[in-house]
């Protein structure tokens, strides 16, 4: 029996949850011990420090997941994404109301349960399919799902296209021009004029000049959507085009240039 007492009520606590179901936890990588603590907050510290599930468990999920989000190929996967969109049916952050965005209100800390931001996983159930490739230690599947983050709009976007990266090794300009050929035949489908922050971090970490210009000329009237007429995000088109503007003005340089000279013009003529 274990006899060390630890920070969540030492010894005793732990020989508590030693019961019928217990598993002895096994090396894990962080999305899986990230599961961990999301499981262990929302049905009790029993699950913090022992394995989550049994091996025709973790499969189970997984093709669960996979079947769900049509993740056996990334084409398909973003098929399903853009009909979920058509229909009417959100992802975790909804394609036409990117949540980072929304207006803030100071009564929605009455809203929040206490400690729920470490119950919380990065994106959704996604990261638990995640945790089920980690678990097995599938570099292919993880990769095919960090590119389907990073094309539909993920949380800890800059860690991932590090991970991306460095699971690519040798072939990353091939995978990074796969994401760019996904992107222009799939992104509007999926995101519509709203910004995609994964996306456009890779645009600019990678200095993807024409790629960058395609995906502003698509958001040119984004300030005129109907979320930002009724006020439910901010006005994007500005930020955005001063995120992409260092990109994109190597090869655009007098189309940018007036671009970012647009506020003074219209200043001056309210003025006149």
């Amino acid at each position: 029996m274990m006899s060390e007492v630890n920070e969540w009520g030492g010894s005793d606590a732990q020989e508590l949850f030693m019961d019928a179901n217990y598993r002895p936890e096994r090396p894990h990588g962080p999305m899986e011990g990230r599961l961990g603590m999301s499981v262990s907050y929302r049905f009790g510290y029993r699950f913090l420090e022992q394995d989550l599930f049994t091996e025709s468990q973790w499969t189970a999920i997984r093709e669960i997941l996979e079947r769900f989000y049509g993740l056996g190929d990334l084409e398909t996967a973003l098929t399903y994404a853009a009909d979920r969109r058509q229909d009417g049916l959100g992802r975790r952050v909804d394609p036409s109301l990117n949540a980072r965005d929304v207006e803030p209100d100071p009564d929605d800390e009455l809203l929040r349960p206490f400690g729920q931001q470490w119950a919380e996983l990065p994106n959704g159930d996604l990261s638990v399919l995640e945790a089920a490739y980690e678990h097995m230690n599938d570099r292919d599947a993880t990769m095919r799902l960090i590119m389907y983050y990073l094309l539909v709009d993920c949380m800890e976007y800059e860690s991932y296209l590090n991970l991306l990266r460095a699971l690519a090794g040798e072939a990353w300009p091939a995978v990074r021009a796969r994401l760019v050929g996904l992107f222009d035949e799939y992104g509007q489908h999926i995101m519509g004029m709203t910004r995609n922050l994964a996306y456009e971090h890779l645009l600019v970490e990678e200095r993807l000049s024409e790629a960058a210009w395609r995906y502003l000329q698509a958001r040119m009237h984004i300030d005129e959507s109907e979320q930002v007429f009724f006020r439910f995000v901010k006005p994007q088109f500005r930020p955005m085009l001063e995120t992409l503007a260092p990109v994109i003005g190597e090869a655009h340089r007098e189309e940018v240039s007036a671009l970012l000279a647009q506020p003074l013009r219209d200043a001056d003529r309210s003025a006149a």
